[in-house]
């Protein structure tokens, strides 16, 4: 991947993935430290190893709990979900992180994300729709 990730930035191409240092790891404290406070925000262990490449953007997608409303559960303060949120938005003073709220219609949420990355990296990434393997059309839904 790391190989992929350097001939697409060296083209000027913005460059997306899923699970990269930041997920891995905030997934593995909130694990580790179930039930006990994580540790501060300045600490070190947030501190994105210097051989990897710094992402220009991060985006945090959150499920709200409405969204599927089910009357009969209540989501733990300890929950991984609350957890991982106040963590993503603690981290927004070290990272180019955006928090997008996901909607019910799922055009909703892309058209956002596009959005943010557009605003973001269009100034030094290719983030057009040419030359990409992937496109969506909307037109029948």
């Amino acid at each position: 991947m790391s190989f992929n990730v350097k001939i697409h930035l060296s083209l000027g191409r913005a460059v997306i993935l899923n699970g990269y240092w930041l997920d891995q790891m905030s997934f593995a404290f909130i694990q580790s430290f179930n039930g006990m406070d994580l540790p501060p925000l300045d600490s070190p262990v947030f501190t994105s190893p210097k051989e990897l490449f710094q992402p220009d953007l991060i985006i945090y997608l959150n499920l709200p709990d409405d969204l599927f409303y089910t009357p009969f559960t209540t989501r733990s303060p300890r929950n991984w979900k609350k957890r991982a949120l106040t963590l993503y938005e603690g981290l927004q003073t070290r990272y180019p992180i955006v928090v997008q709220d996901l909607k019910g219609v799922f055009r909703v949420t892309t058209d956002a994300v596009y959005q943010h990355i557009f605003e973001r990296l269009a100034g030094h990434r290719d983030v057009s729709a040419r030359n990409q393997r992937v496109s969506f059309d909307y037109s029948n839904h």
